[in-house]
């Protein structure tokens, strides 16, 4: 079984993923603990999700750090463990720092009821650096780390980037459509660039083995070893059947290789709105943007907090010019008063500086 413990606004879109990572089982259990009330998630469950497909989904009760209450659910034997944050991005930070405290409580917790069993995705939701780091330091490496807005942040800056890149994004990362597996077999004396030959459906991207880690687009004279894994993108888990006989032949296709990489420019960007990824997107400008990049960041009524914030970002950042527009962005004579038209890319966040 799928173990989620804890509970946040984002419970829904996670069971939803996995129901339909679920689909080609014939029977899938997902288990979530929390200390919300039961009828609660039950509730929002059936409301937000129709349809369970394969999965059924148990909520129960309980304390998601504490030993006896993990044992109950079974999280010794779970395939993988997704650790919430018991707060949102939108939180004050003392509500960040108390959460990112009892996920590493739960984390502990988690760790003592595996008695050595090691190989059980723990994935978890941590705001802070410093708790990252001590999340690191746990001996089980499996247990990943994830800031969501830093992933946000990423994303936002390089599909603004390049039109088109959301939509390949959203096919990678969801459930719906193909998805990344890993997939091992008797390679032989395989070269990785031969492997397209022998899937009817799937692309290898990369291999995986316990030594080397994750290697994406190997140099093409290599050769698959006995402990390595592939990294491949298939329609989903079911339909990845190697051939040991070649299926295809594309001696006669005449491939045109494109050597273009996108090149660092000069950007004026437009922001309406605000909220915490668009520190993120700023952040992550600094690695696509040249100096004299502009930010116009238009917000009613600007609180100091958010003046603060943006003023931070202009010290951390000299090279960009960074501006903050005191005007309504939800009004139509404001927003032609900018020219919307002369900036290279718009950003629309919320309004409200604590959404």
């Amino acid at each position: 079984h799928t173990l989620i413990l804890g509970w946040n606004e984002r419970v829904i879109n996670i069971l939803d993923e996995i129901i339909n990572a679920n689909e080609s089982e014939k029977k899938a259990s997902i288990v979530i603990l929390s200390d919300e009330d039961k009828e609660h998630m039950d509730d929002l469950i059936t409301k937000r999700i129709q349809d369970t497909k394969t999965s059924r989904v148990i909520t129960t009760n309980g304390n998601i750090s504490n030993a006896k209450e993990l044992r109950r659910v079974n999280a010794k034997d779970a395939k993988s463990i997704i650790i919430m944050a018991s707060c949102s991005e939108r939180a004050c930070d003392e509500a960040k720092v108390n959460s990112d405290v009892q996920t590493i409580k739960t984390i502990m917790a988690v760790i003592s009821t595996q008695q050595g069993k090691n190989g059980t995705p723990i994935i978890v939701e941590i705001f802070t650096e410093e708790k990252r780091e001590i999340a690191d330091h746990f001996t089980d490496n499996q247990i990943i780390a994830v800031d969501s807005w830093d992933i946000m942040g990423r994303l936002l800056m390089q599909t603004s980037l390049t039109s088109g890149l959301e939509v390949v994004y959203g096919e990678i990362l969801s459930f719906h459509g193909a998805e990344i597996y890993f997939y091992k077999e008797e390679w032989g004396d395989m070269g990785f660039y031969d492997l397209i030959h022998h899937f009817k459906d799937g692309i290898p991207l990369g291999i995986y083995n316990n030594t080397e880690g994750i290697i994406l687009r190997p140099p093409a004279q290599t050769k698959l070893k006995p402990e390595d894994s592939i990294i491949i993108l298939a329609e989903d888990d079911s339909t990845i059947h190697y051939s040991t006989k070649r299926l295809y032949d594309f001696s006669g296709v005449k491939l045109k290789r494109l050597r273009t990489r996108l090149e660092k420019r000069k950007s004026r960007i437009l922001i309406l709105g605000w909220h915490f990824v668009a520190g993120f997107y700023v952040r992550e400008a600094n690695e696509y943007m040249v100096e004299g990049s502009v930010f116009d960041i238009m917000f009613n009524q600007p609180t100091k907090e958010l003046e603060e914030i943006i003023d931070s970002l202009k010290i951390k950042y000299p090279g960009f010019e960074i501006n903050l527009i005191d005007s309504n962005p939800l009004k139509y004579e404001h927003l032609e008063s900018v020219k919307p038209e002369t900036y290279d890319n718009i950003i629309i966040l919320s309004q409200s500086l604590e959404e």
